[in-house]
């Protein structure tokens, strides 16, 4: 269900710039587009049970909720503070 979906970011209403997900072949592919900026990052990351693990920064993402059209993890900085971000499914990637 994680693979070849583009995830949107859910953000609160009048925000003014928007945030894509896709993973691929074990390839993280994070798109952030702002004021008419893009900017692509890639990471290589391997899933283990429900957890992604991303090896350039060692940053490990807990999935809270994984259907066909929701996915929702939360980022675990270290044992006291974490963050939890919702996407939604926007196409599938052919």
């Amino acid at each position: 269900l994680l693979e070849t979906k583009i995830w949107n970011v859910q953000l609160p209403k009048g925000k003014q710039y928007a945030m894509k997900m896709e993973f691929r072949d074990a390839g993280w592919k994070k798109t952030f587009l702002s004021d008419e900026k893009k900017t692509e990052t890639f990471y290589s990351y391997s899933l283990c049970g429900d957890t992604i693990k991303v090896f350039e920064s060692r940053k490990k993402y807990i999935i809270q909720e994984l259907t066909d059209s929701t996915l929702v993890f939360q980022l675990l900085y270290n044992d006291f503070f974490s963050v939890i971000f919702c996407f939604i499914f926007l196409s599938y990637r052919c």
